[in-house]
């Protein structure tokens, strides 16, 4: 391997090391001004465009809260539909 091969291998490593340093700064951002401004701040590129979301730590809390505050679907009878028996 040669100076050439290495420094190829390196500059591959860290294009692969700013690109996920800028998508965890791009995950645990408030909202787009937010990373943004981190990523310029840092000397990042902005995050891959692979297709891959990119949610806020802001959107998956709100998420969250959104799951746990889910009433589940359950179909109630009606009571109008059921029969009247005497007596009730």
């Amino acid at each position: 391997m040669g100076f050439a091969d290495a420094r190829a291998a390196a500059d591959r490593a860290e294009t692969v090391q700013r690109s996920q340093a800028a998508r965890t700064v791009a995950d645990n951002s408030v909202d787009a001004n937010d990373c943004r401004e981190l990523l310029l701040m840092l000397g990042l590129p902005d995050p891959p465009a692979d297709g891959a979301p990119v949610r806020t730590q802001n959107e998956r809390a709100q998420d969250q809260r959104a799951a746990e505050q889910r009433v589940p679907d359950y179909a109630y009878p009606d009571p109008s539909d059921s029969p009247r028996q005497p007596g009730t």
